[in-house]
C-alpha cells in the first residue's frame, strides 16, 4: 500500500516540479521521509502504523521516487541508457541493504529505538537531494542557456496566466502509444510487485526461518539490480539494439515474471525458493528497466516527465490490488 501511494502522487509531483524547483521538492520529500520513521516508531496501534506508512511514508517516497526519475532525464541525453541502467541497479542493492539493515535493527533495538535508527539513517538521502542541479550549470555556455532558458519560463508564465493553465497537464494521454504503455503497466503491475512484499511471509508460514527469509529478500534485490544492468547492456549495444528493441524485452519480461511465478508452485524448500528469487528478480528488474526505456522512445523528451508521471500513476491501484 505504501509503494502504490507513492506511485498515485507521480503526475501531481510531476507537475509540481515544473511549476517550482525540482530540488525544493526532493529535498521536502526526503525530509518527510524520517520524519515518518520516527512517527512510525511511537506508534502502538496498528491504524497509526498504517496512517505513518501508507501515508505520511508514501509521500516522502512519492517526492523522492518522481524527482530522482527526473533528474536522471535532465541529465543525461546521450548516455541515458546508462545512467537509468545504473540508477535501477543501485535500487535493487538498495532493496536487499535496507532489508537485512531494517530487520537487524528491529531485532537487536526493538520497535523504538530500530525505527528510530532507521531514521537517522535515512537522513543522508536528505543531504543528497541537495545536490541536485539544474544539468545547465554544468554546461560550458551556462549563461547563454539561462538567460534563453529564462525568457522562455518568463514567456510561458505569461501565456499560462492569460490561458489560466490548469495545475495538471493531461495532453499526454492522447497519445496512442501511451494509452497502451499504461494499460500494459497496470495490467503487469497487478502483480510484479507481490512477490517482494509477500514473500517472506509465505516462507515463514511455510516452517523457513527468519535468517533463510532475509537472505532470500537479498537474493531478489540483487537480482532485481542484475537484471536491469544485463538488459541495459544489450541496450547499449548498438548491433544488438537493432534486433532486441525495448519493447520485446518488456514483453519477454513480463510474461517471464509469470511463468516463474507459475513454477514456484512445485518448488520446495530453500534451493528451490532461491531458483525462484533469482530467476524472478531477473526477469522483474529486466521489465523495470525496458519500461522505462521504451516508454521513453515512444514518446519526445519534451514530454517524457508527464508521460513517465501517468506510467507511475497507472500501475498505483494494481498495485494496491496486488
Amino acid at each position: 500500500a505504501g509503494y502504490g501511494g507513492s506511485l498515485l502522487l507521480a503526475p501531481f509531483v510531476t507537475a509540481l516540479i515544473r511549476r517550482k524547483s525540482l530540488r525544493l521538492v526532493a529535498v521536502v520529500g526526503a525530509l518527510v521521509l524520517p520524519l515518518a520513521a520516527l512517527f512510525l516508531s511511537f506508534s502502538k496501534h496498528i491504524h497509526q502504523a498504517f496512517v505513518c506508512w501508507c501515508g505520511v511514508m508514501a509521500v516522502g517516497s512519492g517526492f523522492v521516487l518522481t524527482t530522482s526519475s527526473a533528474i536522471v532525464g535532465r541529465y543525461f541525453r546521450k548516455r541515458r541508457e546508462i545512467a537509468e541502467m545504473l540508477a535501477l541497479g543501485g535500487s535493487g542493492v538498495g532493496m536487499g541493504v535496507v532489508t537485512v539493515s531494517f530487520r537487524h535493527l528491529l531485532s537487536v533495538l526493538g520497535w523504538l529505538r530500530g525505527w528510530q535508527a532507521m531514521a537517522l539513517a535515512l537522513i543522508p538521502a536528505t543531504i543528497a537531494c541537495c545536490f541536485y542541479r539544474s544539468a545547465a550549470l554544468y554546461h560550458p555556455r551556462r549563461h547563454a542557456i539561462l538567460h534563453v532558458r529564462n525568457l522562455h519560463k518568463s514567456k510561458q508564465a505569461q501565456q499560462q496566466f492569460e490561458n489560466k493553465a490548469p495545475y495538471l497537464d493531461f495532453s499526454p494521454l492522447s497519445m496512442r502509444s501511451l494509452q497502451v504503455i499504461m494499460a500494459s503497466a497496470g495490467l503487469t503491475a497487478l502483480g510484479s510487485y507481490t512477490p517482494f512484499l509477500l514473500l517472506p511471509a509465505i516462507l515463514e508460514r511455510e516452517g523457513m526461518n527468519s535468517r533463510s527469509t532475509t537472505l532470500l529478500q537479498v537474493f531478489l534485490g540483487v537480482a532485481f539490480a542484475f537484471g536491469g544492468l544485463l538488459v541495459g547492456l544489450v541496450e547499449v549495444k548498438g548491433n544488438l539494439r537493432c534486433v532486441i528493441v525495448p519493447q520485446y524485452f518488456c514483453q519477454l519480461a513480463s510474461l517471464g515474471c509469470g511463468v516463474v511465478t507459475l513454477m514456484y508452485i512445485p518448488a520446495k524448500g530453500f534451493y528451490g525458493a532461491t531458483v525462484y528469487t533469482w530467476t524472478y528478480g531477473l526477469f522483474c528488474g529486466a521489465h523495470a528497466y525496458s519500461l522505462k526505456i521504451h516508454t521513453c522512445e515512444m514518446v519526445t523528451l519534451k514530454v517524457f516527465e508527464r508521460a513517465w508521471g501517468y506510467v507511475m500513476f497507472a500501475q498505483a491501484l494494481p498495485t494496491f490490488l496486488g
